[in-house]
């Protein structure tokens, strides 16, 4: 019983300092794999020689598979899945990444807080659309009323929540959603 225990043990402490590192990576063909899960050019992210490559400015996007060199028109795919198991969604010749799928789809470009030393004004900025492949427009309390515009509890509750110094793009660690796809589903 001890040495199942000792092992067990080992087992535990070894899957938290060397974690299994089965992250799939790839790209998004269309809104509708994007809300399956369904990548194509899939890559294993604990193969090195396996990589994409989406430069912010560029409208290309490069897969590297199997030592196959892959390229797509950002304009013809939704989006990728990198190997931080992060999700991006390219609109309108932008990069987005994408933060939470609920009521809203919730984006951001840049970085939530500009390290030391580097331009503030590097600071992350929050987008959202009704759904996967809708419209990206900025996280503003306007753009949000016009996005619901006949939803007056909707507005109502923004116009309370966010009345002071809370911005709009407020995450609620206590419910793990952002308050904005909160007060909208309490408003549906």
């Amino acid at each position: 019983m001890k040495k199942l225990f000792v092992i067990s043990t080992i087992l535990l402490l070894s899957g938290m300092i060397f974690p299994a590192y089965s992250q799939e990576s790839g790209i998004y063909l269309n809104a509708e794999d994007f809300t399956n899960s369904t990548l194509t050019h899939s890559i294993d992210c604990a193969k090195s020689n396996h990589k994409i490559i989406a430069p912010g400015k560029k409208p290309v996007l490069k897969v590297v598979q199997e030592g196959q060199k892959y390229k797509n028109k950002k304009s013809d795919i939704y989006g990728y899945k990198d190997c931080q198991g992060k999700d991006y969604r390219f609109f309108d010749g932008q990069n987005y990444q994408v933060n939470e799928v609920g009521a809203l789809v919730i984006y951001q470009q840049g970085k939530s807080r500009a390290p030391i030393g580097e331009d503030p004004g590097a600071v992350a900025k929050f987008f959202f659309s009704k759904g996967p492949d809708e419209e990206v427009l900025p996280l503003t309390l306007m753009s949000l009323k016009e996005a619901f515009p006949e939803n007056h509890p909707f507005h109502d509750a923004l116009d309370a929540y966010f009345s002071g110094n809370t911005p709009v793009s407020s995450y609620d660690d206590f419910h793990k959603t952002y308050k904005v796809n909160r007060i909208l589903e309490e408003n549906l």
